[in-house]
């Protein structure tokens, strides 16, 4: 045998000079960009959400000051214009803040508390085995503690079912619903529209955010009267209802796909509750016909027990909760987006030929050729096309493609447990 031969040596991922594989000759200071990066961009997010709090304090400070002349004054347009572009660069920055990289290097990285890979990646470490696998005895208690209660000596207190249920309705609190804000549309003249607002209804703590006005309503009458003000004088806005204002939904499995909706919704009226609307489900790009439907019930008291019920119309069936699609809500109305038709306060669009009408209510019922989207102004698609740049875009949540750690000894051969 040669003296040059030499024995494999063990591969083991904690010595220094035996990874598997060779990283290349980099600048360390490089390594560390991308974590400098996200500090600085973190430092400049901080930076514009003092200015956009500044601004929006000092709009309200305008607003409710008796000595101002509130949006009148030159300067409140100057500060609304501020307010938007700080919500832009939030935007912008947040969205360059989650596209950094993870960092290279973990153990020597000096911004591990900037979110980068070294922030809550600590290196996994296995149980022993032997260990975990033994019997835990529980420890037997030997001196026990004596308790004495300071109130023994008090008199006995009158439980009666009388009292106990006042004290019950004194003590019951009722429900405190949210009033939804009224979004109103941003406009050259809103200023003579929260004038007129304020004038009828006394409201002057109104945000702006996002192209709206968020205008809130003290009680739900004002809520109403507001909105038909708005419709009168031709304010275009929109409202999202509180999820206690939501209907109650599920979807019944099971059924025919041509089974009649009319009799799902007396047979469920039928056992004491209130359907409002059944709507047969259809896939998403193919609109084929599934064998569910979607129920929507009245919040009553016994809502619940639509889940009891174990077949319709003779056949068996299976009710589920309804889980809605992580989508964009688009309104069939005016085809704007973040809000339905049943909260639409706006003028109506047609997707196809843009008038003021609902779609369902356009006279071209065939397909149109050449559409142009209502939204982006571009010829080839509607304002329903997901690949418009109109379209929002959900936020999906990052990737982590940090690197995992290797341990060696957990690939070991037990010598002393036999494989035969």
């Amino acid at each position: 045998m040669s003296e040059d031969f030499q024995p494999p040596k063990r591969i083991c991922a904690e010595a220094e000079d035996m990874q598997t594989e060779s990283l290349p000759d980099t600048n360390p200071q490089d390594l560390h960009h991308p974590c400098r990066e996200k500090q600085r961009t973190l430092t400049e997010i901080k930076i514009q959400q003092r200015y956009h709090e500044s601004y929006i304090n000092i709009i309200k400070e305008m607003s409710q000051n008796k000595f101002y002349p509130g949006p009148q004054d030159p300067r409140y347009a100057d500060l609304i214009t501020s307010i938007q572009y700080t919500e832009q660069e939030i935007l912008r920055l947040q969205g360059e803040f989650d596209s950094f990289s993870p960092c290279m290097d973990i153990d020597s990285c000096m911004y591990v508390n900037v979110g980068g890979a070294g922030n809550n990646q600590n290196e996994f470490k296995s149980p022993n085995r032997k260990a975990a696998s033994k019997n835990v005895k529980p420890i037997e208690v030997t001196n026990t503690i004596k308790l004495t209660n300071k109130f023994e000596g008090l008199e006995e207190i009158n439980d009666s079912p009388e009292s106990s249920s006042d004290t019950n309705e004194q003590n019951k609190e009722s429900p405190k619903h949210r009033i939804p804000p009224i979004m109103l549309k941003h406009h050259d003249n809103y200023a003579k529209m929260l004038d007129a607002i304020y004038e009828k209804f006394n409201i002057e703590d109104n945000i702006f955010g996002n192209g709206f006005i968020k205008v809130y309503p003290k009680t739900a009458e004002m809520h109403q009267e507001l909105q038909e003000f708005c419709k009168l004088n031709g304010y275009e806005f929109y409202i999202i209802k509180p999820k206690e204002q939501r209907p109650f939904r599920v979807v019944i499995k099971g059924l025919p796909e041509e089974h009649n909706t009319d009799r799902i919704i007396n047979y469920i009226n039928d056992i004491g509750l209130k359907a409002t609307k059944v709507v047969r489900l259809t896939q998403q790009r193919s609109k084929k016909p599934l064998p569910m439907f979607l129920v929507e019930l009245e919040k009553t008291p016994d809502v619940t027990n639509i889940f009891k019920i174990e077949r319709i119309n003779h056949i068996k069936v299976t009710v589920v909760d309804f889980i809605p699609r992580h989508q964009i809500q688009q309104c069939f109305a005016c085809n704007r987006f973040g809000h339905s038709a049943s909260g639409c306060g706006f003028r109506p669009r047609c997707l196809k030929c843009g008038k003021s009408h609902t779609t369902n209510q356009c006279s071209i019922k065939e397909r149109v050729k050449k559409p142009v989207c209502i939204n982006y102004g571009k010829e080839g698609h509607v304002a329903a096309y997901r690949g418009c740049k109109a379209f929002p875009k959900i936020n999906k949540k990052p990737f982590n493609n940090s690197p995992r750690t290797f341990n060696a000894n957990q690939a070991l051969v037990n010598d002393k447990k036999s494989y035969a």
